[in-house]
This record gives structure tokens, sequence and C-alpha cells, in this order.
């Protein structure tokens, strides 16, 4: 039979089969000889082992053990047998080769793993009075002779199988100087630890400009046993730093009380928001008919219903819009021509941002730039993949895809959109760099969410400088969609459930889902071809007349429209985001 063993010490040996079984001894003459298993010895070797623990998992694996260096396992009581000095327990002495023993290594003379022996061999010699003869001195010299006990599935435990023992002198005995013994004292064993390459990431943000973020970022990564993962030098003025698991406390310490640290945040995961099937939708209002490629197209080129099944195509001449996302099927046929040609692609999460294999990013890109399901057109698409197959990263790598389209972008000439249809709880490090985005000249345009709650409890979406978009749904009343985030930090709405756009399955290949993801790039087209319009203009301008051109509608909601048309004539009050005058709706 095959017994599967594990621990969590680094004080024992990795794999090893147990030794064949041994041929039964014959019983005792006269003198000394080696005998089979008694209880316990205090042996010479290693560290006492701590109470047994642990259980079965219900198959053929043990999870739990001893610990301590070096495993003691209790023989089970031997039957009665005559005398004799006998040998034997998890004793000093280095791992030996033999045939019978086959392989192993370890602090201890014992494997991991291994058969247990096919039956239990009689105890028979041993020196020793009667009574209980708990524990002797041998000094066995074959380790890992690991006993198999009651509380293993079996009736009766396995003792290990020991030397031949000739003879003994005595009388009977119900145990001699005994076999497998626990461990004696020896030294303490390391503590455990977790695997060199389990750590712990966190994002630093410098106070000052004083010194290089890469040279900072060193200095604290040497001084805390830690790597740079990511350099910020756009946004955040800071880095990632990776540290081992058992460091991560003090390390976490050591950033926050240093001098030229004003920020820190443990990394953690970030998603899209996840697009949602038609089938899931709980409509409550009767959709329309659409005849157009996609009926967003058609209704932000309006100021009220009904449509018109007319698309009006904005030019987005001369501006970059970066997709930060899943990457981009660039072979589709929506985006002949549209790809740039610039060296402005990038992956932070592996594989090449010009492939995606998740379709999120090529939908947004779509709707954003496409050649059929796209608002703008005349673009240049710029792939920057921060989110996987299953459409996750982590805010470190998403913070650096931010930074890189902040000096890309100025690299570029400084005509640049950014959208972000993704999001998580609300994140200081990733709002700030949205911030510093902004600031430097790129306009960020970002999901509300799919939570159906306030978007103020998200981020990007809660970061002021962000144009938010929320959606709507096609029907009469332009109802916002179920699922969409709503409030205060909300800027706009725009078209989110059933929007078609390209996808990843052909060149040709179109998809309809449902989210705030889909709503977004509506917005980041209007954006570019207002950023076409009005190079001079800085995100803040851009933002404001998004917004104040935008049909107010009864519900409250503000949708966005494109920037050919405005849907309030005149000058308009705008409230700064957050109040509560911003995007009242029932």
């Amino acid at each position: 039979a095959i017994a599967l063993v594990s621990a969590h010490e680094d004080s024992w040996g990795g794999w090893g089969w147990w030794p064949a079984p041994e041929p039964e001894p014959e019983s005792g003459k006269s003198g000394k000889g080696k005998g089979s298993s008694g209880k316990s010895g205090k042996g010479e070797s290693e560290s006492e082992p701590e109470p047994w623990g642990g259980a079965w998992d219900g198959g053929d694996v043990w999870n739990g053990g001893w610990e301590g260096d070096g495993w003691g396992w209790a023989a089970p009581e031997p039957e009665e047998g005559k005398s004799g000095k006998g040998s034997g327990k998890s004793g000093k002495g280095e791992e030996e080769e033999s045939d019978d023993a086959g392989w192993g290594w370890g602090h201890t003379s014992w494997g991991g793993w291994g058969a247990w022996p096919e039956s239990e061999p009689e105890g028979k010699s041993g020196k020793g009075s009667k009574g209980s003869g708990k524990s002797g001195k041998g000094e066995g010299e074959e380790g890992g002779h690991w006993v198999f006990v009651p509380a293993w599935p079996t009736d009766d435990g396995w003792s290990a199988p020991e030397s031949e023992g000739k003879s003994g002198k005595g009388s009977s005995g119900k145990s001699g100087k005994g076999s497998s013994g626990k461990s004696g004292k020896g030294e303490e064993p390391e503590p455990w630890a977790a695997p060199a390459d389990e750590t712990t990431t966190y994002i630093i943000s410098f106070k000052d400009k004083g010194q290089s973020p890469a040279k900072r970022c060193e200095a604290l990564a040497k001084s805390n046993r830690g790597t740079v993962k990511y350099v910020y030098e756009h946004v955040l003025n800071g880095c990632a730093l990776s540290v081992p698991v058992g460091d991560a406390p003090a390390a976490c310490n050591a950033f926050k009380n240093h001098p030229t640290v004003s920020m820190v945040e443990e990394d953690q995961l970030m998603s899209l928001d996840d697009p949602i099937e038609e089938h899931m939708l709980d409509y409550t209002h009767r959709m329309l008919q659409v005849q157009v490629p996609s009926w967003g197209l058609d209704r932000i080129n309006q100021c009220a219903r009904p449509l018109d099944n007319v698309v009006t195509k904005q030019d987005a001449s001369d501006v970059t819009v970066f997709i930060i996302d899943t990457g981009i099927y660039a072979a589709h046929d929506e985006f002949a021509g549209v790809i740039s040609l610039d060296d402005c692609h990038a992956s932070f999460a592996g594989g090449d941002a010009l492939n995606d294999d998740n379709g999120h990013g090529t939908h947004v890109a779509g709707t954003a730039c496409g050649a059929n399901y796209g608002v703008s057109e005349n673009c240049k698409l710029c792939a920057v993949k921060v989110l996987d197959r299953i459409g996750t990263g982590s805010n470190a790598g998403i913070i650096s895809g931010v930074d890189y389209v902040t000096g890309k972008c100025k690299a570029l000439g400084g005509l640049c959109v950014a959208n972000m249809s993704l999001g998580g709880g609300t994140n200081s490090m990733i709002n700030a760099a949205v911030n510093a985005a902004v600031s430097a000249g790129v306009v960020m345009v970002v999901a509300a969410g799919n939570d159906n709650q306030d978007a103020c409890s998200s981020s990007p979406a809660s970061e002021p400088s962000a144009i938010t978009v929320g959606s709507t749904m096609n029907t009469d009343t332009d109802a916002r969609s179920s699922f969409s985030n709503w409030g205060s930090c909300v800027d706009v709405y725009a078209p989110g459930s059933d929007i078609t756009s390209s996808w990843i399955s052909s060149p040709d290949a179109t998809n309809t889902i449902s989210g705030t993801s889909m709503a977004s790039p509506h917005v980041a087209g209007i954006a570019a071809a207002i950023r076409s319009a009005n190079p001079s203009w800085n995100p803040t301008q851009v933002r404001d007349a998004i917004v104040n051109s935008a049909a107010l509608l009864s519900s409250g909601i503000n949708l966005a429209v494109v920037d050919d048309i405005d849907c309030q004539p005149g000058p308009v009050a705008k409230a700064d985001k957050g109040s509560s005058l911003r995007n009242r709706h029932v």
C-alpha cells in the first residue's frame, strides 16, 4: 500500500521509498541482539516533536503531522517479546542507500513519501525485564524506519522492520531498549518559511521629485530585501516593490516611516466591468428596434427621441486613443488603417497588446474608433494591455499602464484620450495616477461600474478629474441601465445596454453585450473628436464641453451627445463632481 505524507517544516527529507520488510527474526537464543520496535526511546537525534496533529483529507494524503526537526512516530505496542537488547529509533545518522532502503535525503534519515511495508514483522528479542519498558537508549543506526500507527485507518499499526536480531538473554518483557523512538533532544528547528517565490507588493509614492523614483526605489528595495517591480516616472512619482511574504509587515512599516515616502498601499487586483449578456438584463421598458450597426451611435447624435436611424461619424484626426484594457485584436476588419503605426502599444499583463484573448478590449476599441461600430473615425488606436484573459490585473500593473500612457502621450504631441473600462473598490493610488495623467494633458474617460451602487465607492470612477460614464438602455425614456452605477460621481451617461461591436473570434466577428464598459467608449469617441477640433484645450475643458452640451432627460440623467449638436443652448452652471447637484436620477 502507498501512503502519502506531507509536512511544513524544512527540517525533514524530501522523498523516499520505505524499506522493504526484513525477514522475520528467529526466536532468541542467548546473548545480545537487535530487536524490533518497542515504544519510543530517547534517541540522540533531533528535537522532540510536538504532539500529533493533522488529519486525513479523505484520500491517501496526510495533511499535517509533527512539527519539529525530524518526525517521530510512536510505535504500536509490540507483542510480547523475548529478551535482548533492541535497537532502532529515528536516530542519528545519515541516510544510506541500499537495495532495501531505496533512496531519500534530509536532515534526519528518512524520506517524506514512500511505500509502507507489506507486513509487520514480529518483534522477538529485546533485553528487558517485565513491565512497560517504555523507552531505552538504543543507538539505532538505521534511521528512516517509520511506524504506521493505529491513528491511520487500519486495525493495527505497522512497525518498522529492524535488522535481524538473533538471541537475547533475560526473561520475557513487553519492550526492550526499543526501536523507532521519539526524536531526542536536539537543536531547535528553523521556523517555517514561505516559498521564496511568494511575495507581497506595495505601491509607493514619494513626497517630492528631488531624486529619480528609480534610484529611490532601488535603495528601498535593497534595504528591505525587495525587488523593484514597476517604476512610475510620470504618475505618482513612485514605484511598486515586491518583498518576501515573511518580510512584508516589517517592510511595510519601514516604507511608511521613511522620510521621503508620502503614501503606501498594498497591491490588489482590479477587473474589467464584466459585460452583461442580454438574457441577464431585467428590462422594465419596451426595447426599440435598431436598423443601424449599433443603436448607441444613433442615440448620441440627437437630443431627443425617436431615433432616426442615422449615424453621424465624428472626425478625430491627429488624436491618439489609448484603450487601457485586455488588448486589441488588431487583425479585425474594424481596425484596418486605425491601429496606430507609432510605437504606442504595451502590455503589463503578459502577452502581446495587439492580441486580445478576452474580447473586452476589442469591443471597447470598436465602439470608440472602429470603422463600422465606432463613434469617431481617423483616430489612432493604441492598445495598452493591463488585464489578462479573464479580465483581471493588479493595481500596480494598471498604474503602470496609466504611467506609460502619460509618458507616451507627451512623446506623441499631447493630443490624447484614454479609456478605462475597468474598476474596483476605492483606491487612492489608482485615483492619484489618473489625476496625474489628466494634469499631464490626457483626457481620461472611465466606466462608472456595474454594481447598481454609488459610483463614488469605486475607482477610478470616483476620481474627480476623470470623465465618469454611466449606462442607459435603448428605451423610449432612455432609462438608466439596471446594473449601472449612479450618483454624483457620474459625469454623463451614454448607451451601454445591448451594444454591438467588434469581437475576437474572426476578423469580421461581432458581439452584443452590455455594461458601463460599453458606455464609456462612446464618450471616449466624442472626447477624441472634441480634442481634434480644439487642440489647445486641456482635459478639463473637454470634460466641461461634454457635460454642458449633454441632453438633460426627465429622469435627471444627462446623456452625452456628439460635439456638433448642443442640447443645452446657452451657458449652463456646472456643479463640481461629487456635489449633490450632479446627476440626480430616479
